[in-house]
């Protein structure tokens, strides 16, 4: 239990640092020396963080990355609530480092350019460099007389990461005969973190994140910013900027579990093109279907990963014998490694992930068999 804990702090560690330090730092290298010319040149680069920071980690930890993200997979019941402060001291924790480590690459730059444009550091006027730490509505890149209010800020960044968390369900969870291998999904979710911040960030900078925000502004503030890193100008960065996505992130949860999740469980075939009925004596007999159900878990297994073979031999009793076969894999075998197996436990019926992370309850595996047998 205790290895498992160290693994997931080791993971959402160094995973949430990868990201925030290759976000924030293209924002810094845009701000001081204008290397991006445009916004969808920093959005891209955020997404190339986040896409490496998910490779990098998550076969130490499940590479939530994000407290949002954590929150929302707690309350749609795919990590157990006791991991819950791990991920969430962890990801803060990496936040953190990196914003120290942006502000040792670049503190002689920023000096420079303060000076340059008589920025004194702790004055409101700060807040065009402070936003290479934290965020700040309206994006302090915007010519003067824009205004956002922070009822606005705090639904734009509830939005960004009930899309952002919403996505990350129908890419990975196995419901979804549409998702994309496990292999592609980083390369999606980063693509997908690009395209919300190319809308969202003129208005809030698209945080998305309460750590990614919390972390670097928290770096700011002892580096000298004060209070224009917390609580900000305007006030209101702990409602926007932390309250904001997880709020966005517990519905997405809520939309995709008591809504999404169920409608697509209960569709066995892909589409409705090729639901036509035949006249029965058009129909040939076939041999009897069967099931294989693959369990991928750790050596030596987990508690969750023997829970896990447990309810699916349960589940394979309910039919009659030999028509379901349960076979348990450790998940660097070569089949794991065929499957792109990346958490355990991971459950395949018939060559098709249909959890990741989770135990599926006899009850539930019973019935994704039974629609499989009638498909």
């Amino acid at each position: 239990m205790k290895a498992d804990y160290l693994h997931s702090f080791a993971g959402e560690l160094l995973g949430t640092f990868v990201l925030v330090f290759i976000g924030c730092a293209t924002v810094a290298v845009t701000v001081l020396f204008s290397a991006h010319t445009g916004l969808f040149q920093v959005a891209a680069v955020w997404g190339a963080g986040v896409t490496l920071a998910i490779y990098a980690t998550r076969h130490l930890s499940c590479a939530h990355l994000n407290p949002a993200v954590s929150v929302a997979m707690v309350l749609s019941g795919r990590m157990a609530p006791r991991k819950l402060p791990v991920y969430l001291a962890a990801q803060l924790a990496g936040a953190f480092l990196a914003g120290l480590c942006l502000y040792l690459v670049f503190s002689g730059s920023i000096a420079a350019f303060e000076n340059m444009h008589h920025i004194v550091r702790g004055t409101s006027d700060s807040v065009k460099t402070a936003m290479m730490f934290g965020e700040y509505f309206p994006n302090p890149s915007l010519p003067a007389g824009f205004s956002v209010t922070m009822t606005t800020a705090f639904g734009v960044e509830a939005a960004g990461t009930f899309l952002l968390v919403l996505m990350i369900f129908l890419l990975t969870e196995g419901c979804n005969v549409g998702r994309p291998s496990s292999e592609f999904a980083p390369v999606l979710i980063g693509l997908t973190v690009t395209t919300l911040i190319s809308i969202f960030a003129p208005l809030t900078q698209a945080g998305l994140n309460p750590a990614r925000d919390f972390g670097p502004r928290l770096a700011a503030y002892l580096a000298g910013w004060g209070k224009t890193a917390i609580p900000g100008p305007h006030g209101g960065f702990f409602t926007v900027y932390i309250l904001g996505p997880l709020v966005g992130g517990c519905l997405a949860a809520l939309l995709f579990g008591k809504v999404l999740e169920p409608l697509m469980a209960a569709k066995s075939s892909q589409c409705g093109c090729a639901d036509i009925k035949k006249d029965p004596a058009e129909v040939s007999p076939v041999a009897e279907k069967t099931v294989k159900v693959l369990v991928f878990g750790t050596t030596p297994p987990c508690a969750r990963c023997r829970q896990a073979e447990t309810e699916a031999r349960q589940a394979a009793n309910e039919f009659p014998a030999g028509q379901v076969t349960v076979e348990k894999l450790d998940a660097l075998s070569p089949p794991g490694r065929q499957y792109g197996v990346a958490v355990t436990p991971a459950i395949l019926v018939n060559g098709r992930q249909v959890a990741a992370g989770r135990v599926l309850k006899r009850m539930e595996l019973a019935e994704i068999i039974r629609r499989e047998l009638e498909a």
